[in-house]
C-alpha cells in the first residue's frame, strides 16, 4: 500500500488488512515504522462501538469503557475475559440489537494463539469494525476511516517527540494532554496546535492534526505522542 492509498482508502478493512500482513512480516520490528500497536486497534474497536452508542445497552456500554480501560493497563485481562463471557452469553437474537451486540463482543475479545479469526488485533478491530457496519449509519464505513486515521498516524510520516515542547511552559502542554484525554475534551484540541505553535513545534502534521474537525476518540495519535503512548 502506498501512501497515497493509506490517505484515499474509504474502506477500514483495506487499511486493517494491510497492518496486518505487514505487521505479521516485520513483526517487532513495525514500531519503526509507527504502525498499529494492540492497545490502538482495541481503542479502534471501542470507538467504531461508541458510533453505535444508541444500540448498546448499558451494560454493553459499560463493558466497552472496560476494553478502553484494559487497553490503557487499568483492567487486568481477566477482567476483560470475564466480561466478554458475560457478553456472549446475553448475546442477542438476530436483528439490528444482534449486530450491536455481536460488535461489543469483538471490541472485548484477547486475539488467539489457535484461532485464525482471533489471531491479532488488526483482525479483532475488523471484526468489530464489519458487525458494527451492519447498523444504519449514514457514510459508516467513511466515519470508521476516519476514527483509524485519528488513533493510527500515517506510516509514511513519523512524528517525533520532541523533549523541548513538553518542558515549555513548565510543562503546559503535557498538562493540555492529559486533560484532553483523560476527560475526552477534543474542543481543546486547537489549543493544544497553539501551544505547540509556541513551543517552536514546526511539525505540519502535527499541529494541523489537532486542529482537524476530527473525529477524535480516546487514542487519537497527537495527544498519544505527547503522553508516551503506543
Amino acid at each position: 500500500m502506498t501512501e497515497d492509498q493509506w490517505l484515499k482508502a474509504s474502506e477500514p478493512d483495506l487499511l486493517l488488512n494491510w497492518l496486518h500482513e505487514v505487521m505479521g512480516l516485520t513483526g517487532m520490528q513495525t514500531n519503526e515504522r509507527n504502525l498499529a500497536s494492540p492497545r490502538q486497534c482495541r481503542l479502534f474497536a471501542c470507538a467504531c462501538c461508541r458510533l453505535i452508542w444508541h444500540w448498546l445497552s448499558e451494560s454493553e456500554r459499560g463493558y466497552i469503557q472496560v476494553a478502553e480501560a484494559y487497553a490503557d493497563g487499568k483492567v487486568k485481562q481477566s477482567s476483560l475475559a470475564r466480561v466478554c463471557a458475560k457478553q456472549v452469553s446475553a448475546r442477542l437474537p438476530a436483528g439490528v440489537g444482534h449486530y450491536a451486540s455481536v460488535a461489543v463482543t469483538w471490541a472485548l475479545k484477547l486475539p488467539s494463539a489457535t484461532n485464525p479469526d482471533l489471531s491479532s488485533p488488526e483482525i479483532l478491530a475488523r471484526w468489530a469494525a464489519e458487525y458494527s457496519r451492519r447498523l444504519p449509519i449514514e457514510n459508516h464505513a467513511k466515519r470508521q476511516v476516519a476514527l483509524l486515521r485519528d488513533i493510527i498516524p500515517n506510516p509514511y510520516r513519523p512524528v517525533k517527540l520532541e523533549p523541548a515542547w513538553l518542558k515549555w511552559n513548565g510543562g503546559v502542554i503535557r498538562k493540555l494532554a492529559e486533560s484532553i484525554y483523560d476527560e475526552r475534551n477534543y474542543e481543546q484540541l486547537p489549543i493544544l496546535a497553539d501551544a505547540l505553535e509556541d513551543a517552536r513545534c514546526t511539525n505540519e502534521d502535527l499541529v494541523k492534526h489537532c486542529r482537524s474537525k476530527g473525529p477524535h476518540v480516546r487514542g487519537c495519535w497527537a495527544v498519544d505522542l505527547l503522553l508516551g503512548k503506543r
